[in-house]
């Protein structure tokens, strides 16, 4: 697999061009309404680090995990999602740091793990463009969009260019999802550290 990508890595961008580095925590929550009347809520935050042509999204543990024993216990769902814009599109590489290892993704594999395709939702996290726009609010402006399975509202901050609230709610009331984003502190390029890191293809993981 060509790794030419991840040369774009190491590209610098002059200072008095380039945008200040976005640093943001996420806090996810979902509630399902089973149909035995048994609501079950997931909660989880994750981290968010955009500069330039690059965003790093890694989830918030409680403690660090154990480096695995072999390729095969590498856990990927809880991997860095590390991306680097290609066009309208998006270069997509899962990451575990404490196995030290990039494992670069072909396009035809983002699907099986919930990764964008596309660098509006990979650096935005939500696509605004096919929301109707709503009420300003402080630096903000509500969207929009009602369709036959669910309800979604953004209030989407225009400085950070990233939304402060997502909510979406199912047609049938069952399922909720939201989503809240503020500012945080951290490394402002994270990626820097994976330029040591093994790469591996997908398939070097096995089944």
């Amino acid at each position: 697999m060509k790794r030419a990508w991840l040369v774009l890595a190491s590209v610098v961008v002059p200072a008095s061009v380039a945008a200040a580095p976005v640093v943001v925590r996420i806090h996810h929550e979902s509630t399902i309404l089973g149909t035995d009347g048994v609501s079950r809520t997931e909660r989880y935050d994750e981290r968010l680090v955009r500069d330039g042509d690059q965003v790093w999204i890694e989830r918030v543990l409680p403690a660090a995990l154990p480096k695995a024993t072999d390729l095969h216990d590498v856990d990927l769902h809880v991997a860095v999602r590390w991306f680097v814009r290609s066009g309208d599109g998006v270069r997509a590489a899962l990451v575990s740091v404490p196995d030290e290892l990039v494992v670069e993704l072909e396009p035809a594999s983002l699907d099986s793990f919930a990764i964008p395709a596309r660098w509006v939702e990979a650096a935005n996290l939500v696509d605004i463009s096919s929301l109707e726009p709503g009420r300003a609010e402080d630096g903000a402006r509500w969207y929009e969009r009602r369709d036959a399975a669910a309800t979604t509202r953004v209030l989407w901050d225009r400085a950070l260019n990233l939304p402060r609230r997502v909510e979406i709610r199912s047609s049938n009331g069952r399922i909720t999802t939201r989503m809240t984003v503020i500012r945080d502190t951290g490394d402002p390029r994270p990626w820097q550290r994976a330029r040591r890191f093994r790469r591996i293809d997908r398939s070097d993981l096995g089944d």
